[in-house]
């Protein structure tokens, strides 16, 4: 007895039981037949995205951009319906359920404008339909976004201390920015007796407003540093009477009205005799008078400034900080 095989490819395009049988239409040696049937579950298909991102590789607060996610459906079945969701920083920024679709993959997109400078993950995930699981984007795509200007300065190398120097710090807008920009400084704790201000001369001050037109601006500025110098000390004889003075005064108010003045002209004859003593001393300390010390002023080594630009206010505010590299000698 002889036999043959047959064979056919079929795509399922819904989900559920099917049963399938076979069956032989016959010819004239052999008669029509059909074959058991069987019974076979489909289930709904694996999805996968192809790309997402934010379709540009830089941008500043402000602009707006098109976040795109593509979608892979079966190769053989329909395209994937429900919703694509895309999400900044975990947030939810929109839901798209129209889909272009080249073949079997589709595509969502999404306009989107940045309100915050920093870093922007974006991630997109897919809700699943009727024949097509569940599916997200197995990494973010993170775009970083300028602020509407960066703000940028040289360094300052200061010869000695005591001697002053400067730099320039310029504001550059992204995207065509136009408004005002708030400047203000300051030194670190171990740049002891420093000062930084902006603008020159007399005309310095520690904060400034700067109005940026859409192209770079510059603005000078400058530290000063002090020399070591010679600082008088109180003598300890002028410490412990001032030491008696207030607390003198401290239980003044204990006493009548008359026995308060006398005291007061008490406290301030012995801080006349202190003066007076300790006034004829010198450096060495003779006499019991006061005695001078070296101040280092500003101690050469490299200290960071900071300098701080803002524009905008409540909920809009951008900020941000540059580090000027001070070298003092």
């Amino acid at each position: 007895m002889g036999w043959a095989d047959a064979q056919t490819t079929y795509s399922f395009l819904t989900v559920g039981e099917h049963t399938l049988s076979a069956s032989y239409s016959g010819d004239s040696n052999y008669a029509a037949s059909t074959s058991p049937a069987i019974n076979m579950n489909v289930s709904q298909a694996q999805t996968s995205f192809a790309t997402w991102g934010w379709g540009t590789t830089s941008a500043s607060i402000g602009q707006t951009v098109t976040a795109t996610a593509s979608l892979y459906g079966s190769a053989r079945g329909v395209p994937p319906t429900g919703t694509i969701t895309f999400t900044d920083n975990g947030t939810v920024i929109g839901q798209v359920s129209s889909f272009v679709s080249p073949g079997t993959e589709v595509t969502a997109s999404l306009s989107y404008t940045f309100t915050t400078a920093g870093n922007h993950a974006l991630t997109a995930s897919y809700s699943g339909d009727a024949n097509y699981l569940a599916a997200m984007t197995p990494s973010s795509n993170v775009l970083s976004v300028s602020g509407p200007f960066t703000a940028s300065a040289g360094p300052i190398t200061i010869s000695s201390p005591g001697q002053p120097g400067a730099t320039t710090v310029t504001l550059t807008p992204n995207e065509g920015f136009n408004g005002s920009v708030s400047l203000s400084c300051s030194p670190p704790a171990a740049a002891a007796e420093s000062t930084c201000g902006f603008g020159t001369g007399t005309n310095s001050s520690t904060t400034l407003q700067v109005n940026v037109n859409g192209s770079a601006t510059t603005v000078n500025f400058n530290v000063t540093t002090t020399a070591p110098h010679q600082a008088a000390a109180l003598s300890t004889w002028q410490s412990s009477g001032l030491a008696y003075a207030v607390l003198l005064g401290l239980f003044a108010p204990v006493f009548y009205r008359r026995r308060r003045i006398l005291l007061v002209l008490l406290t301030a004859m012995l801080l006349f005799s202190q003066t007076a003593c300790g006034g004829g001393g010198n450096s060495s300390g003779s006499g019991g008078g006061s005695s001078d010390k070296t101040d280092p002023g500003t101690s050469p080594g490299t200290y960071n400034f900071t300098i701080t630009a803002s524009t905008g206010s409540g909920t809009t505010v951008f900020s941000t900080t540059t580090q000027v590299s001070v070298v003092v000698q």
